[in-house]
């Protein structure tokens, strides 16, 4: 992950765990974490981690994806991309915005 905030650039890991059923309905969550510094978590509060949950939709027709946090005002666009991954854009507009790149790798459920 890469990101942009009121705070300066960062750089970080971050996961997404979805399900999608039949009709392209997304639910699921997503988690960051920085070693460099400190974001905010949804009451605004300095954190170096934080998750929360998404829920979304996947455009059968041509893969864009969209998502959005359910405690927070932040929301992702993008893509599932042919060889399995997700990548995303997110834009948090408010008190504390942000902007970050994303790139998910599939792994399956064992």
């Amino acid at each position: 992950m890469t990101a942009i905030s009121e705070h300066g650039k960062k750089i970080g890991d971050s996961t997404i765990d979805i399900k999608v059923d039949k009709d392209g309905v997304i639910a699921g969550s997503y988690s960051w974490e920085t070693s460099e510094g400190h974001g905010n978590d949804s009451t605004g509060k300095k954190v170096q981690k934080d998750s929360e949950k998404i829920i979304g939709v996947i455009d059968p027709r041509d893969c864009e994806v969209g998502l959005a946090e359910t405690s927070e005002s932040g929301s992702f666009r993008g893509r599932l991309l042919s060889d399995g991954k997700i990548e995303l854009i997110l834009i948090e507009p408010g008190e504390h915005p942000v902007a970050k790149l994303f790139s998910f790798e599939k792994f399956s459920e064992s």
